[in-house]
C-alpha cells in the first residue's frame, strides 16, 4: 500500500497528541499518580521523578529514530513503491498500447482482406463481361462468316445450276440430233 503525504503529519500529530498525554497526564494528577505508583509498583519517589525523564528521552529519542530511520526507510519502501506501480503502470500502458496496435493491425488486415476480396470479385466480374463480349464477337463473327458462306455456297450452287441448265440443254439438243438420226449399221 502506498504511503500517501497526509500521513506523516497525521502521524505527527498522533504523536504530539500521545506526548501530550503522557507528560501532561501525569504532571496534572501528580500526586494520584505519585500515590498510586508507590503503592502498586513498589517504586521509589525518586523513580517517579524519573518516569517523566525517561518519557521525555522517549520522546526525543523517537524524533530521532522518526528523523534518522524511519523516514528515510518509508522514503525508501515509497520510492519502491512507486517504482513497483509505477512498473506495472508502465507495464499495463504497454499491453493496452499492444492490444491497441494489435486491433489496429487486424482492422488493417480485415480491411486488406474485405479490398482484396472486393478487386478479386471486380476483376472477375470483368472478366466475365470481357468473356462474354468476346463470346458475343464470336457469334457475331461466325453467324456473319456462316450468312457469307451460305450466300457463297448459294451462288455456286445457282452457277451450277445455270451450268446445268446449260448443260442440260445442249444434252438434250444432242439426244435429240441422235435421236433424229438415223442408226447406222456398221
Amino acid at each position: 500500500m502506498a504511503h500517501s503525504k497526509k500521513d506523516p503529519a497525521f502521524v505527527k500529530a498522533l504523536g504530539w497528541l500521545f506526548l501530550l498525554a503522557i507528560i501532561a497526564l501525569p504532571i496534572y494528577y501528580y500526586s494520584a499518580f505519585e500515590a498510586f505508583a508507590i503503592n502498586t509498583f513498589d517504586l521509589t519517589e525518586h523513580d517517579i521523578k524519573m518516569i517523566p525523564v525517561g518519557i521525555v528521552l522517549f520522546f526525543a529519542f523517537w524524533k530521532a529514530m522518526e528523523r534518522f530511520v524511519f523516514n528515510p526507510y518509508l522514503n525508501l519502501f515509497e520510492a519502491r513503491e512507486k517504482a513497483t506501480s509505477g512498473s506495472e503502470d508502465l507495464a499495463q500502458e504497454i499491453l493496452t498500447s499492444a492490444k491497441d496496435v494489435d486491433s489496429k493491425f487486424d482492422k488493417e488486415i480485415a480491411t486488406a482482406r474485405k479490398e482484396a476480396v472486393s478487386k478479386k470479385l471486380d476483376a472477375i466480374e470483368d472478366a466475365k463481361k470481357e468473356a462474354a463480349a468476346l463470346i458475343e464477337k464470336a457469334e457475331d463473327d461466325s453467324l456473319a462468316k456462316t450468312l457469307e458462306a451460305r450466300k457463297s455456297i448459294e451462288s455456286e450452287v445457282e452457277k451450277i445450276r445455270e451450268t446445268l441448265n446449260a448443260d442440260v440443254d445442249s444434252l438434250s439438243n444432242e439426244i435429240v440430233e441422235k435421236i433424229k438420226t438415223k442408226p447406222q449399221l456398221v
